[in-house]
């Protein structure tokens, strides 16, 4: 199952197969959901990495049964389109990021919003859709350095390290660097550049451990080996194909004595 656009599997829609097949299904030609911190961040990324040519306001009411609404998404279609209180909030995390010393260093020299397509996994893969939305945020080929940014709640480091495992973010620079490679460039460092949509906009530069990106990959060759399943056997299930016993947690076999229940399941 490849993208209805381009013909290519994409980051986004594969790693939902860390939920399921059906998921990947859904992802690929179900609407996609953007969420408000998604759609701050892909307004912020238009303001760091496109001059603000990505995104569009909106100023009246954000209602899908309006024909208002619905004339100005059709006109500006391929663009993030914001209210003012979400057009605040993307400006000021954009800001910080431009203001930031450390972040301003590592995208010195680089190439922003690179559309790019390869092989790899027996699949074809893209990163990004010419017009459709971006593909690697901030390459930097000369020092095989490649930077993602990322709009978040909180930006400090220890909770960051662990949404970034949670968000799967490791897997998705894994999968651009796979992506690199095959395209005859060698990346040597990837790293986050994460920015808090709410003030003061804190800023973090998070370099990803060499161990996570290789789990990252190894993640990646996962689910395109079950992609490659999933298309041949042209059958995108959901989590399980048969009737399965209960799983037990682990707090039942330390606070719950099985051995104690007579035939009616009730404590003697």
């Amino acid at each position: 199952m490849r993208h209805p656009v381009d013909g290519r599997v994409h980051f986004s829609e594969l790693k939902a197969h860390a939920k399921s097949p059906a998921h990947v299904a859904l992802a690929v030609h179900g609407a996609r959901t953007v969420s408000d911190v998604m759609r701050i961040g892909g307004v912020a990324d238009s303001i760091v990495f496109e001059h603000g040519k990505g995104h569009v306001l909106f100023e009246g009411r954000r209602d899908p049964r309006s024909k208002d609404w619905q004339a100005f998404q059709a006109e500006h279609a391929g663009k993030y389109i914001v209210i003012a209180s979400e057009l605040e909030r993307a400006e000021g995390a954009a800001r910080a990021v431009m203001a930031d010393a450390t972040a301003q260093r590592v995208l010195a020299g680089c190439k922003f919003q690179q559309v790019m397509q390869w092989e790899a996994y027996g699949l074809p893969c893209a990163a990004g859709i010419k017009g459709e939305r971006g593909g690697f945020d901030a390459v930097n080929l000369e020092l095989g350095e490649l930077t993602d940014l990322k709009i978040v709640h909180n930006a400090e480091p220890e909770y960051l390290s662990r949404h970034v495992l949670n968000q799967l973010w490791h897997a998705q620079l894994a999968w651009y660097r796979t992506g690199l490679l095959a395209l005859g460039h060698e990346i040597r460092i990837a790293r986050i550049i994460a920015a808090e949509s709410s003030p003061p906009h804190n800023v973090t530069v998070l370099r990803i451990p060499e161990r996570w990106l290789v789990q990252g990959e190894a993640l990646c060759a996962t689910w395109a080996e079950r992609h490659r399943a999933c298309e041949l056997a042209d059958a995108w299930p959901g989590y399980v194909q048969d009737e399965i016993e209960a799983i037990e947690p682990a707090w039942m076999a330390e606070h719950v004595d099985l051995d104690g229940l007579d035939g009616e399941g009730e404590v003697e």
